[in-house]
């Protein structure tokens, strides 16, 4: 720390407030930064989690709603035009469900899920077709095709559908720990920034106040002896360049001049006296 003992008292103290300034445009810097993480994760919850899942479960109620109209035209005596209608109702919307959900799918599995339930699903709609031409023949024998092959097949639409839903739960989930602890580590990070750059400007004013005090107390006790005659007393110990330590060396080259000027004159008055006490013998 020669160097920094060494600056005038201008430069140390801009370099002590351009630490400082450095540590806080740092933690400025990181402050920005993991917010600007954490506002992603909120993004990824807010316009792709929640809409995937609201989508997913309305997937769900629309092919619930497609299997709940499906049975009721077999069991229907009378009035199948309304559960007719309501089974395309059902099919218009699971089409335009999956036309806004497929845009959001932002990972393998979920592509992998959906995939599954597509394939599921047109093997149930398969089924469905083949159920619906057979009502015009013989609606027991649809009734049973509906009742075996189309169950299993909707099950199985419905548990590729539901897998998908547990997916983005679980992405969902993820990305909500991970601003959790984003946002612990972002704190105590900071916190340690803020201890730091306290500390760092505590400690070099600290460093600055007690150099000047102490050059200025011993500059101080040397004028209060020198005001007090005494010029015997040791130079003051110099320890820096800067203008305090300049200062001190000047106070020691006068007070050492000023003793070299005092003995000077004090040998010329003995000189002085000699010559006198000569020229009164002689007199004499």
């Amino acid at each position: 720390m020669d160097w920094f003992r060494n600056l005038n008292t201008g430069k140390k103290m801009a370099v002590a407030f351009g630490i400082i300034e450095i540590l806080m445009i740092g933690l400025g810097v990181f402050s920005l930064v993991q917010l600007s993480r954490v506002n992603g994760t909120t993004e990824q919850i807010v316009d792709n989690k929640m809409p995937s899942v609201r989508l997913l479960g309305s997937l769900k109620y629309d092919t619930a709603a497609m299997r709940r109209s499906e049975l009721s035209y077999l069991l229907a005596y009378e009035h199948k035009e309304k559960w007719d209608s309501a089974m395309k109702q059902a099919l218009d919307d699971i089409q335009q469900h999956e036309k806004l959900y497929a845009p959001l799918i932002n990972s393998e599995e979920e592509r992998g899920f959906d995939q599954e339930f597509r394939q599921t699903w047109e093997k149930y709609l398969a089924v469905h077709e083949k159920v619906m031409a057979m009502t015009k023949d013989n609606e027991y024998q649809a009734n049973v095709l509906a009742q075996s092959e189309g169950n299993t097949a909707f099950e199985a639409a419905a548990v590729a559908l539901q897998a998908e839903i547990d997916a983005n739960d679980r992405s969902a989930a993820a990305f909500t720990r991970s601003g959790s602890e984003l946002y612990a580590s972002s704190r105590y990070w900071i916190i340690g920034c803020m201890v730091c750059a306290v500390l760092a400007g505590f400690g070099m004013a600290t460093a600055m106040g007690r150099a000047i005090s102490t050059a200025i107390v011993r500059m101080l006790t040397q004028m209060q002896e020198i005001a007090a005659n005494n010029l015997s007393v040791d130079d003051i110990q110099v320890d820096s360049d800067d203008e305090i330590g300049q200062a001190s060396l000047a106070l020691n080259t006068m007070k050492n001049n000023l003793r070299d000027v005092i003995q000077t004159i004090a040998t010329t008055a003995e000189r002085v006296a000699g010559a006198s006490e000569e020229i009164s013998s002689d007199a004499e």
